[in-house]
């Protein structure tokens, strides 16, 4: 049962990924259009200047994506490690990276990469809608990086302007508060002064001020064993 499961979630990952990706041309792939299917998953397919090749669909979309004539697809331009079914090599020239729905070939088209000798397409309002919201929602997300990169980048260069990166500045300022309070002969503040502001002050040295409190008890012990003596 669990291994139905795992198969029922395997599915719907890749069908999913098909129809909610918005993919985009990387520098080695391109649109085609299928012209007719060849058997064993390959596809001889058009590309935007008249080229026609076979295409290999990939094991992971086989028997859950179907691809038929006139489907628009992202192919990889592939090399000849490319084996099919039969287990010859060198005769594919594509691999589909991605199969493109309505949405995805509005997508396209509004962001100016849609070959024109594909013509413009015709998608329902309902698809363009969908990518049209899909382009919106990346630039919203890629402003909001940008700006908060710039206020990371603003609060690093005040720290470097102060002296140094900010774990260093952080650093220099905590050692220049412990100096500035520390009791010594150059500070205005007295050893008891020091121990009660260590005392009060939240998170402080507790293990300075109960041992202020131990030398404190100490000479209060020694004050009355005086005392008693002197009696």
């Amino acid at each position: 049962m669990s291994g139905v499961k795992r198969r029922t979630a395997y599915r719907k990952a890749v069908t999913d990924a098909v129809s909610d990706t918005f993919p985009e041309l990387g520098p080695t792939e391109c649109v085609v259009r299928v012209v007719r299917s060849q058997g064993s998953n390959l596809f001889e397919v058009e590309t935007a200047d008249g080229a026609t090749g076979m295409c290999i669909l990939p094991t992971k979309y086989r028997k859950l994506i179907w691809v038929k004539r006139g489907d628009f697809l992202i192919a990889h331009k592939a090399g000849d490690d490319v084996e099919t079914a039969t287990g010859a090599r060198g005769t594919v020239n594509f691999r589909v990276e991605h199969v493109l729905g309505e949405p995805q070939v509005g997508f396209l088209q509004l962001k100016g990469l849609w070959p024109e000798a594909f013509g413009e397409v015709k998608v329902s309002k309902r698809a363009m809608d969908e990518a049209d919201r899909e382009i919106r929602s990346s630039e919203h997300a890629a402003a909001a990086a940008a700006a908060a990169a710039a206020t990371t980048g603003g609060a690093g260069d005040e720290a470097a302007a102060a002296g140094g990166p900010p774990a260093a500045a952080a650093a220099a300022a905590s050692a220049a508060e412990r100096s500035a309070v520390a009791p010594g002969k150059d500070n205005l503040l007295s050893s008891d002064d020091y121990d009660s502001m260590l005392r009060m002050k939240p998170g402080g040295n507790r293990r300075g001020a109960r041992r202020a409190d131990a030398e404190e008890s100490s000479d209060e012990e020694e004050d009355e064993e005086s005392s008693d003596e002197e009696e």
